[in-house]
């Protein structure tokens, strides 16, 4: 997660899954437009579509660059999740995908996810809707993550957690927990036990009382 954060002004948070390559020349290019005062950076763009549309755009060149430097059986798409506010603007969360279209959150699919979304995913599905409350959505993500950490064990083994208020143009809370924090282990001890307890709630077969 790389957070880019001008108080007051813009508040812009960018994940990434892909390539790392091309993930660390995106990131690269992003600074160094940046520090060079570009006409066109996260610091010049006036909304977050726009930021969406120059990310889109130089991870789609990036992309091109080193699919025709590097080996051709090798994947460089790369995605990303765009997410902050600008000024009073409407906060925004985007997907960007590797061709370089986007999408928005919305209230049919409140949530946004890349990388390896197969084992974490079902408890997002289940639980998550527009109105959860925030504290509950980030249970819901330290779950989701559990989840694929416990199955892929080539998954990071952290959690990174960032919380945004609405307006507040700043960053509000962030944790980074390694998978043994304190807090992090009893997430995932409790969310096992809650499981096994709800299997003992389920009806039973008609078969079980013979």
């Amino acid at each position: 997660m790389h957070r880019y954060v001008w108080p007051g002004n813009r508040f812009i948070a960018i994940l990434s899954s892909g390539h790392p390559d091309v993930i660390a020349a995106l990131n690269s290019q992003l600074n160094q437009d940046l520090n060079k005062g570009a006409d066109k950076s996260l610091l010049t763009v006036t909304s977050l579509q726009a930021a969406a549309d120059y990310i889109a755009e130089t991870n789609t060149q990036l992309q091109k660059l080193f699919a025709e430097r590097g080996p051709s059986i090798m994947s460089y798409e790369t995605s990303y999740i765009l997410a902050g506010q600008i000024g009073l603007q409407p906060t925004e969360t985007m997907l960007i995908y590797a061709q370089g279209n986007y999408i928005n959150e919305s209230e049919y699919s409140p949530y946004l996810q890349i990388g390896d979304s197969k084992y974490g995913k079902p408890i997002l599905d289940r639980v998550v809707k527009a109105d959860l409350s925030l504290a509950m959505a980030a249970r819901c993500a330290m779950v989701s993550m559990n989840s694929t950490m416990v199955i892929d064990q080539q998954t990071e083994k952290s959690i990174e957690l960032l919380i945004y208020k609405k307006d507040s143009l700043n960053t509000s809370t962030h944790m980074v927990l390694q998978k043994d924090h304190p807090f992090a282990n009893n997430m995932a001890v409790s969310w096992n036990h809650g499981l096994q307890q709800a299997l003992t709630m389920l009806p039973k077969f008609a078969w079980e009382n013979y």
